[in-house]
């Protein structure tokens, strides 16, 4: 290994533990002094997984703004959005998903993040997945049996509830759609 690649991987080093810690100034100034923004551990596992691991909302934002891959996969196929929901953090799921993550990714297993918050208990993130349309059936229409996984009574109230949740959201949808398209384009009271 050259001096220039054994300081590369020191860096990647640094840079993870200062996500795992939660500092941003140091993930940022690791940043800024050329550490790649995808530097991974032995496990794949990148500087946006461990902050979604963590549940650490400033971190994933800027690792984002900075360009970090948001499908990144790491071993057993887990990319951020799965770390994010198994983590139960609800405003770190909401970040991903705003950014475009994929709500149905699969991990190697076939769980969803959906079927994630189910067996975590995490009824908030649940809740927030069906709200942005996280399907309760796989592709081929079979019931993923997401409440046979959850055993926490919390959670199974909100996923008995996915049909009015997600009627609810579309309802919400089409009248944001509708009220944008009925507006008047341009300045009101022009001149």
């Amino acid at each position: 290994m050259s001096a220039g690649d054994a300081s590369a991987a020191v860096k990647a080093k640094a840079l993870l533990a200062a996500v795992k810690l939660g500092d941003v100034a140091e993930a940022e100034k690791l940043l800024d002094s050329g550490t790649p923004i995808e530097s991974a551990d032995k496990n794949a596992w990148t500087a946006l997984v461990w902050a979604c691991r963590g549940g650490n909302i400033a971190m994933a934002r800027m690792l984002l703004d900075r360009g970090a891959e948001i499908e990144a996969r790491g071993s057993g196929g887990w990319t951020p959005i799965s770390w994010a929901v198994r983590s139960g953090s609800e405003a770190v799921t909401a970040l991903l998903l705003d950014r475009g993550a994929d709500l149905e990714a699969k991990d190697t297993g076939g769980w969803t993040a959906l079927l994630w918050a189910a067996m975590r208990g995490h009824a908030d993130v649940a809740e927030l997945l069906l709200r942005r349309g996280a399907a309760l059936a796989d592709e081929d229409g079979e019931d993923a049996d997401v409440e046979a996984l959850c055993h926490y009574p919390e959670c199974l109230l909100v996923l008995r509830d996915a049909d009015r949740i997600q009627r609810w959201h579309r309802r919400r949808l089409l009248a944001l759609w509708w009220h944008r398209i009925s507006q008047p384009h341009g300045p009101k009271g022009g001149s």
